[in-house]
């Protein structure tokens, strides 16, 4: 990135997922040991921004950088099996789901009694509060972390990780239920419509609602009335998603165009509704792929690489080059658009009982059939 090599914790681990996915799993092992080993500390949680060789660039706590630790370790374990390096990891694990969830030590990171909710920077590192992305990201670490101990024998740690899971689900439901009924006229900035919201139901096998569920779908109403782009000309951003969009705070950076990220967010969300949907499933695998996976595709660089941004103008240079800020981006775009492709087929291998699990999921009427060869 320019002359600097950094990276935050939550990047990391999302994109370690994916390569568990691929089936890369000594390079997420590499991963795991650069989060337990190498980066720096002191205070007990993880920072928000890192040089390579593990010293803190960004000091604020955001706190799904150390959420996510314990809800990657399971993914890592359900792909490579073995519960000697959850074992040889536990200490990071622990550390990690208590910390997230509890007061850290630090103004901007804290549990908040009065609303059994954690209060820390957002996802996009532009303000503070008490955020349905953030929660959610806490809820799945803690019940990561629960599954984690119980595994290992450490049930006095599982139990209070479940009791605090439980906890912060209530007040995220209440904060939920806040949100439908008042996001037209938001009191604070971390109650209006942001795409990152629609990670309550994307942190699977941990999501905080499921896809289908009332709650979820008027949260995906309200971002897609929110942070839906409308068409814009040549360059036609429309059904691309921003990051968030008012009534208390319009995404301006980089003059508020739409995010590679949100985008593969709200196509994740439909691709998670479709896989339950008995009679409608193809049609929201349908939006999944038109109107979003192939609308990012549409975007990629000349080398097949994406941005942060896609540019909102009609004609951003000659060559018609529409992408900005931060590329190649490696979680926020490039690993989301290879997870949405695996949405198609819904892999699942898992180590702990030799099996493969794969269940197509077909867009619409043209495409009969999915295939593969496995060797």
């Amino acid at each position: 990135n320019g002359n600097y090599a950094y990276f935050w914790p939550r990047d990391l681990i999302f994109a370690a997922i994916t390569l568990d996915r691929a089936g890369w799993h000594s390079w997420t092992d590499k991963s795991y040991a650069w989060l337990n080993s190498t980066a720096e500390r002191p205070a007990g949680w993880w920072y928000q921004k890192y040089m390579t060789d593990g010293i803190k660039m960004w000091e604020q706590p955001q706190v799904d950088n150390t959420s996510l630790i314990p809800f990657g370790a399971y993914h890592h374990f359900l792909m490579q099996g073995s519960t000697s390096w959850l074992a040889n990891n536990w200490d990071m694990i622990k550390d990690a789901a208590y910390i997230c969830s509890q007061d850290s030590g630090h103004a901007d990171m804290y549990y908040d009694e009065n609303t059994n909710q954690m209060f820390s920077w957002n996802l996009w590192e532009d303000q503070k509060g008490e955020f349905l992305y953030s929660n959610a990201t806490v809820e799945a670490g803690l019940r990561a972390g629960a599954t984690i101990g119980y595994r290992l024998g450490h049930n006095s740690d599982a139990a209070i990780f479940v009791a605090r899971s439980t906890t912060i689900h209530s007040g995220t439901l209440a904060r939920v239920d806040y949100f439908l009924a008042n996001y037209n006229n938001p009191p604070t900035v971390d109650l209006q419509t942001d795409g990152s919201m629609l990670y309550l139901a994307l942190l699977d096998p941990f999501s905080v609602l499921a896809a289908t569920e009332s709650r979820m779908t008027g949260v995906e109403t309200a971002v897609y009335s929110y942070c839906n782009m409308a068409s814009t000309g040549a360059a036609d951003t429309k059904d691309l998603v921003r990051r968030y969009n008012g009534p208390i705070s319009y995404d301006s950076y980089f003059n508020g165009g739409p995010w590679v990220a949100c985008t593969l967010f709200h196509s994740q969300y439909w691709a998670e509704k479709g896989s339950v949907e008995s009679s409608s499933g193809a049609a929201s695998m349908n939006i999944m792929k038109d109107y979003k996976l192939d609308r990012v595709k549409s975007f990629l660089g000349k080398v097949g690489l994406s941005a942060e941004q896609i540019v909102v103008a009609a004609s951003p240079d000659a060559n018609n080059f529409y992408l900005e800020a931060a590329w190649p981006n490696t979680w926020e775009s490039m690993s989301s658009i290879a997870d949405t492709f695996l949405e198609f087929i819904e892999p699942l291998y898992t180590s702990v009982n030799s099996s493969l699990v794969v269940e197509p999921q077909l867009p619409n009427s043209s495409w009969s059939s999915v295939g593969s060869t496995l060797a």
